[in-house]
């Protein structure tokens, strides 16, 4: 009876070893399964090597572009999220403006900007300019002369309504100054406006990297990265080539 009291208990043991394991097992995978997921976003900043005034960040789904000097002594950074879909994107942070890319159409509003669409092979994306008799591009004159291209009056005094039939994707402005009410009208339609600050760089090379600010709206980075590194190429060639030379025009 000893032997049979001491087989119970043992059965007893083994069954309680069991329960506690099995509440222990149980127990891990349901916190496991509790423990709340998080997702890594990427983040990646664009290579800028000579221009000052703007940076571009790669978060995967999207980009972000600081424009830091549209003019001289701006004293504010500009934030634009360029995304893939403007219906669908959410984000916390607060941007200037939130442009659907590859855009499809845009307005240029110097005529420093019209190189970089050229270089692009970009330039039937644009569809008005102001003060059209500026233009020299061979491309954009051909598409002038054609009808594609629509004046809009002036940067001082922007054909607002011409803008806002158009309804382009994005209007990359100029400005010396932060008081052009046309673009805060324009903004207000819905219109988005995007600062571009080329012309205050004080570097040639750049001046001419901007053109990544460019290639960032029509998904063409690699392209522009392309690009620009044969323009520092030549550059550097010729400003080498300079530096050999036995005579100098007079300063």
């Amino acid at each position: 009876m000893f032997f049979n009291r001491l087989e119970t208990l043992d059965m007893r043991y083994q069954t309680l070893v069991f329960l506690f394991a099995f509440i222990v097992f149980t127990s891990c995978k349901n916190e496991k399964n509790n423990t709340p997921e998080t997702t890594t976003t990427t983040e990646e900043s664009i290579e800028i090597s000579y221009a000052k005034g703007f940076s571009i960040t790669d978060y995967g789904d999207y980009k972000v572009i600081e424009v830091t000097n549209p003019w001289p002594e701006a004293g504010k950074t500009f934030r634009y999220a360029l995304v893939k879909d403007k219906e669908s994107f959410t984000s916390e942070e607060t941007f200037d403006a939130i442009v659907q890319v590859p855009v499809q159409n845009l307005i240029v509003t110097s005529t420093t900007h019209i190189p970089s669409l050229d270089m692009l092979g970009e330039t039937d994306k644009l569809i008005a300019f102001p003060n059209l008799h500026y233009v020299s591009s061979e491309n954009t004159r051909k598409r002038i002369t054609e009808g594609k291209v629509t004046e809009i009056g002036n940067n001082e005094s922007i054909n607002t309504e011409n803008v806002i039939d158009l309804q382009p994707d994005v209007m990359i402005g100029f400005a010396v100054n932060g008081n052009n009410k046309t673009y805060e009208t324009l903004q207000r339609a819905g219109i988005p406006i995007v600062f571009n600050g080329d012309w205050t760089e004080q570097n040639p090379l750049g001046k001419a990297e901007w053109i990544k600010f460019f290639g960032a709206f029509f998904d063409k980075m690699e392209e522009a990265h392309a690009l620009f590194s044969e323009i520092e190429t030549e550059y550097n060639a010729v400003k080498e080539l300079a530096q050999t030379a036995e005579n100098s025009p007079p300063s």
